[in-house]
């Protein structure tokens, strides 16, 4: 009978220490934590103190920038992206007041030599920094619409638009995911009306606006 108490207090400490061992958690609490990044989206453009001047266009002429900026001879444009964080590019052309031209949809359907009555075809392309205007002729500028500047933002990069094709590896050729204080030379080619109602100049506004980095890949 000993034995079986004995046998029985020492079941039951066992059982008391395997219970005593088990942990049981208790409720969860939480605290929410949140930061806002402080961040600066800008662009700066450079054409050297020098309007892009195309100067005079005969009906159906093609232009492009390789010049020294005088008047009919215009020069590029150098972007840089003077915010605070990598950003991506969008770009557009916006007639100016008095301009009665205006200028090919950048649609399915359109070249780079759709043009029109008092309608032009301006197209663009961004290569490094590095490119001479010796790399650029009107072949550099893709023969459909996917370099076309109209008056709607358009991504520079995506699907390969306004990409230069300068034959570059740096992967600096569009404006997706363009570094902080990273920059890109613009090159644009127009090909004039194809019949105008004025004779006055036309001009136009180029806008460069840069994007969280998550806005196109």
């Amino acid at each position: 009978m000993r034995h079986k108490i004995l046998l029985g207090l020492f079941i039951s400490f066992g059982l008391f220490l395997c219970f005593y061992n088990i942990s049981i958690a208790g409720p969860t609490e939480s605290v929410e934590l949140s930061v806002i990044p402080r961040v600066t989206y800008s662009v700066v453009i450079d054409t050297s103190g020098a309007a892009i001047d195309f100067g005079y266009m005969a009906p159906n002429e093609v232009k492009w920038t390789t010049g020294t900026g005088a008047p009919g001879n215009p020069s590029t444009a150098t972007i840089r992206n003077d915010g605070t964080t990598t950003a991506d590019w969008q770009i557009r052309m916006v007639p100016m007041t008095g301009t009665v031209w205006i200028s090919t949809n950048h649609a399915p359907g359109n070249t780079k030599d759709t043009n029109g009555f008092n309608k032009i075809c301006l197209t663009g392309i961004l290569t490094p920094l590095t490119t001479s205007a010796a790399q650029i002729n009107n072949n550099s500028f893709d023969s459909g619409y996917s370099d076309i500047i109209d008056g709607e933002f358009r991504n520079m990069g995506q699907n390969g638009d306004f990409a230069g094709g300068d034959g570059s590896t740096s992967g600096k050729n569009n404006g997706n995911n363009v570094a902080a204080g990273d920059g890109r030379i613009l090159w644009l080619r127009m090909k004039s009306a194809s019949d105008t109602s004025v004779t006055s100049q036309q001009k136009f506004r180029i806008e460069i606006r840069a994007m969280p980095s998550d806005t196109f890949e």
